[in-house]
């Protein structure tokens, strides 16, 4: 009985504290910079108020959404466990900036005794500041739906007079100019198109030109386009890069094209946000063509050789199916493992999975492994995964709480 009683006193005497921030930007560059100052705001006002800061928990979402975002279910988490009797943001719109899902949070708070303290606005606990609060927060939901309406009016001037939106990073072999709205080519990297253009043409497949040009040493567009790479592998030439580099069209002067795809209301596993592709109807080409970099009947011939090689790589498949195609992944290098044959001199046909950097031309060092004795591996893994019903459970258990957010 005492020790509950001392339990109670100490958290009632306790000023723990919780600081959350959130940025809608995506952009690595401007996160953490934005992160910062809003944590040293929030700490600020802490330091002032007499609160020690506990725990910091951080999102990189839009205000629009409310159950995506990780950062926010691990706040709502660790009140609900208690311990926290404030949380500190730099203003009432971090938590969203719709009304009705802020009003869910900040109630959510108080109703395990645990204050909503904003770092740069003054509001009291008391019902005029409860009414401030939903004002506040009637603006911030008003400054969203104006902004969007604004953009689609931007979007709407675009297409009437034709001018293109620039998605991403560029078209290797182009630069985006921002002041004409234009595409202009850069030599340097429309000389590599040519050459695989020009090695199509004459014959060589997608995985011969990919591992030509890591002989050459010549820079991937992931680099020279200064897209984020990953840690486990080289960049490096990919088939798949020559094949989409092959089949755009941009490259034989089409014009550009915008409105192709549109962010959604999902987000990945990661925090990404989730696109899908529009409408044809919605989309809207650029009035002046794109500086043809090869002539359109050298892209046809393209596309007629890997219409061909589809056709006849889709009939071996049909005679020799792989069901782990795609999902094996070298262990040295962290690339995709394809499936390969190999005849011996007697003729008989030996079925294996290779890394993919042999055929690219940076070999990894990786062996081959056997295709039948991999099946017999994960057929085994499977069976026993079956009859376990507690893995069965966790893993229901994972997705259910990935769906709803937790």
């Amino acid at each position: 009985m005492m020790s509950q009683q001392k339990k109670k006193d100490a958290y009632l005497t306790s000023r723990n504290a919780a600081i959350y921030t959130r940025v809608s930007d995506t952009n690595e560059g401007n996160t953490e910079v934005s992160h910062e100052f809003q944590d040293r705001e929030c700490r600020a006002r802490a330091a002032a108020l007499g609160y020690k800061v506990v725990s910091e928990f951080r999102d990189n979402f839009s205000g629009r959404f409310l159950h995506e975002r990780p950062g926010l279910t691990a706040l709502r988490e660790a009140v609900r466990d208690g311990g926290l009797q404030a949380v500190f943001v730099w203003k009432l719109d971090r938590f969203s900036r719709r009304l009705a899902q802020r009003a869910i949070c900040v109630q959510e708070l108080r109703d395990h005794g645990c204050r909503c303290i904003s770092a740069t606005e003054e509001i009291k606990d008391s019902p005029e500041g409860r009414l401030l609060e939903s004002v506040l927060g009637a603006i911030a939901e008003f400054e969203v739906e104006r902004t969007l309406e604004r953009s689609q009016a931007g979007l709407s001037v675009l297409r009437n007079r034709g001018l293109p939106i620039c998605q991403g990073k560029a078209r290797y072999g182009y630069q985006y100019v921002k002041e004409s709205r234009s595409r202009v080519i850069v030599e340097e990297e429309a000389e590599v198109v040519r050459r695989i253009f020009a090695m199509c043409v004459s014959g060589d497949s997608s995985n011969v030109i990919a591992a030509h040009l890591n002989r050459l040493g010549v820079p991937c567009p992931a680099i020279s386009r200064g897209v984020k790479l990953g840690v486990q592998q080289a960049p490096s030439w990919h088939s798949s890069t020559v094949r989409a580099i092959l089949k755009d069209e941009s490259y034989a002067g089409a014009p550009m094209t915008s409105g192709k795809r549109r962010c959604t209301s999902e987000v990945s596993r990661k925090g990404h946000r989730r696109t899908e592709r529009t409408n044809p109807t919605d989309w809207w080409q650029s009035k002046e063509a794109t500086p043809p970099i090869v002539s359109p009947e050298e892209f046809a011939v393209a596309q007629e050789l890997l219409g061909s090689r589809r056709k006849s790589r889709d009939s071996r498949d049909a005679e020799h199916p792989h069901l782990l195609r795609g999902m094996v992944q070298c262990a040295v290098c962290g690339r995709s493992m394809s499936p390969w044959k190999t005849k011996n001199p007697s003729g008989k046909t030996y079925y294996y999975f290779c890394c993919v950097s042999r055929q690219m031309g940076c070999n990894c060092g990786n062996v081959v492994t056997p295709m039948a004795w991999l099946d017999e591996a994960v057929w085994s893994k499977v069976g026993s995964l079956i009859h376990d019903q507690n893995a069965i459970e966790e893993r229901f258990r994972l997705n259910r709480n990935f769906q709803m957010g937790k």
